[in-house]
């Protein structure tokens, strides 16, 4: 047999296993792109999903760039809503083709080939899968694009006969914008590059998980957004206004007034009350939250006068965040909030989250357990060093619906 042809059928063999492990047309399609990239060297793929509003918007994508905010309607010219109105594979070749939406769908790359491929069953139209290479790089064979469209199609078939159109992601212009960060350390003559070429947006109101194993750069990420940290390229802005290169004393002034830290160790002062933890902070703010309101927020209103030996380790921190909301901060970063507490513990600190969410302050979890991702609005997966994968969730769950 072939050569090619056994690669073929490995690879469909591979999607019909992961496809038959998933539980919705989302997970699906997930499953089927990793394959489809993994095996044809793919560099970016999104999947433009239908929503109510007569748009097709990202709802998940590969690639270094946050495209949240871009979208296509149903009837303009682009190779997107060509192939959605058509229900018809649509191939564009750089050398032959000229269509400006493709170049922009991808941010600072150079695109040379792409394949926009309807997802639908018998019943309904879904979306588009958009896949696409780099100028100079190998593409698809006919064969392989041929492998992609029964893929989408079997993924459509097989999860997606009740799924229903999502409402439009709210668009708005990014809180915080990290852009092609890098950050390497030096030690002596060796250096070590953590973060490479990394993009991550944080936009208002909304709860984002970041994901990702130990070693990937998520922690020395989050110390540069958070201003403990300086990228060694890259820009950092928070509302617009540039934060890369500030001094110390502007940094600690934006960290005062606009971020909340909540760590996997509580860091809470052993010899004072929970209530005196929180007046610390409040001495510090032009216009704190009141202590006990904070204390509300968290459930734990009856535990002012106790030290943090006094509480578990849920209820220390429980009061940690508590310190975060006193300063009235318009994002809360917590790094591995629940990676020192059992299951249940773990719960009550993200509904905890959630009732902060409410409040419209907006939150950024650092963490490597993936099923805190269902009770996100956005999730970024960052692998080594790189924010490589994105997804929009329509459908946030409760903290108490989180199983692992």
């Amino acid at each position: 047999m072939d050569a090619q042809l056994v690669s073929i059928c490995q690879t469909l063999s591979t999607i019909n296993s992961s496809i038959s492990n998933s539980k919705t047309l989302a997970q699906g399609l997930q499953s089927c792109v990793e394959v489809l990239m993994h095996d044809f060297h793919l560099a970016f793929v999104t999947y433009w999903q239908a929503t109510q509003e007569s748009e097709l918007q990202p709802l998940h994508w590969y690639g270094p760039h946050d495209i949240s905010q871009h979208y296509h309607v149903f009837d303009d010219n682009s190779l997107i809503a060509k192939a959605y109105a058509s229900q018809e594979s649509q191939v564009w070749d750089a050398d032959r083709q000229n269509y400006a939406s493709i170049e922009g769908d991808f941010p600072d790359a150079s695109i040379g080939f792409a394949l926009c491929v309807p997802v639908s069953s018998y019943f309904t139209n879904y979306g588009v899968l958009q896949l696409a290479c780099e100028r100079g790089t190998e593409q698809p064979t006919e064969e392989q694009v041929d492998v992609i469209d029964m893929a989408t199609t079997l993924c459509a078939i097989t999860l997606g006969k009740n799924e229903p159109l999502p409402h439009s992601w709210a668009r708005s212009e990014p809180l915080l914008k990290a852009s092609h960060i890098a950050r390497t350390f030096t030690n002596g003559d060796v250096q070590t590059r953590v973060l490479e070429d990394t993009n991550f947006n944080v936009y208002p109101s909304e709860l984002v998980v970041l994901l990702g194993e130990s070693g990937c750069g998520k922690s020395t990420l989050l110390n540069i957004i958070a201003g403990l940290d300086e990228p060694t390229a890259g820009t950092v802005t928070f509302s617009g206004h540039d934060n890369t290169h500030a001094s110390e004393k502007e940094l600690i002034a934006f960290r005062r007034k606009n971020i909340g830290m909540v760590f996997q160790s509580y860091n809470l002062i052993p010899v004072l009350s929970a209530r005196q933890n929180l007046n610390l902070i409040d001495e510090l703010v032009q216009n704190p939250l009141d202590w006990q309101e904070a204390l509300d927020l968290v459930g734990l209103p009856d535990k002012a006068s106790n030290l943090p030996r006094q509480l578990s380790g849920g209820q220390q921190q429980r009061v940690s965040i508590a310190r975060a909301l006193v300063k009235r901060p318009r994002i809360i970063i917590a790094d591995e909030p629940t990676a020192a507490l059992d299951y249940d513990t773990s719960i009550e600190i993200l509904q905890a989250m959630q009732e902060v969410l409410k409040t419209g302050c907006t939150i950024v979890i650092v963490t490597h357990n993936e099923e805190i991702c269902r009770m996100a609005n956005r999730v970024v997966r960052m692998r080594a060093g790189k924010a490589y994968e994105q997804y929009i969730n329509h459908g946030p769950v409760a903290a108490t619906d989180l199983v692992w």
